[in-house]
């Protein structure tokens, strides 16, 4: 999974008094997945969580949805345990928790971070014939999001994998001709929504 118990700190920290430190991973990662269920569609999520949290795409996922994650999880667990024991003291840690109206803003910020790479779009003109897309400014973001193997759709040509992926470039399975080219590179998919948390 994406988010860990060692995530939540400071505000969103959870007291391990009454409720094991497994049994709130567990609930961090059902929230997890209904989270990543809002943004994506079930081939995408799969996808993340088929692959270490440190690996891409999940490492760009993680970086760019913690945030949000922390703050739609803690109030999703500590609604839980509100509901579930009513009667406890404020004293064990147990006390209402407030709406937390910044989620669907901060919702939009990540859907929008996430769309610029999900797809991933590409444009270059190659002056001799070429397999590799040159990305200018370098991107740090592309070796977190773009997979080996991801597929690579040139329109109009046809459709490859990706072969390597640095900062700077995206080299796909095919040799291009000289010409101008338009490719997109299929590494999530991204729901098109007008509202992605609801509390």
């Amino acid at each position: 999974m994406l988010f860990s118990l060692a995530d939540f700190t400071g505000q969103y920290r959870f007291d391990t008094t009454a409720v094991t430190q497994s049994d709130y991973q567990q609930a961090i990662d059902e929230h997890e997945l209904t989270l990543l269920r809002a943004f994506f569609d079930e081939a995408s999520v799969q996808k993340i969580l088929s692959v270490p949290a440190s690996a891409p795409p999940a490492a760009f996922v993680r970086r760019v949805m913690l945030p949000l994650a922390r703050r739609f999880i803690f109030y999703r667990v500590r609604m839980g345990i509100q509901a579930a024991l009513p009667a406890q003291p404020h004293t064990q840690g147990y006390r209402i928790t407030q709406l937390d109206p910044g989620l669907p803003h901060e919702a939009i910020r990540v859907a929008r971070a996430l769309s610029r790479y999900c797809p991933l779009k590409l444009e270059e003109t190659f002056s001799v014939a070429s397999d590799t897309f040159t990305i200018t400014p370098s991107d740090p973001n592309l070796t977190d999001i773009v997979s080996v193997g991801d597929e690579v759709e040139v329109l109009g040509v046809g459709v490859y994998q990706v072969v390597s992926v640095t900062a700077s470039t995206v080299q796909i399975s095919a040799v291009l001709p000289a010409g101008s080219y338009f490719a997109i590179v299929r590494t999530l998919r991204l729901l098109q929504k007008t509202n992605y948390v609801a509390i």
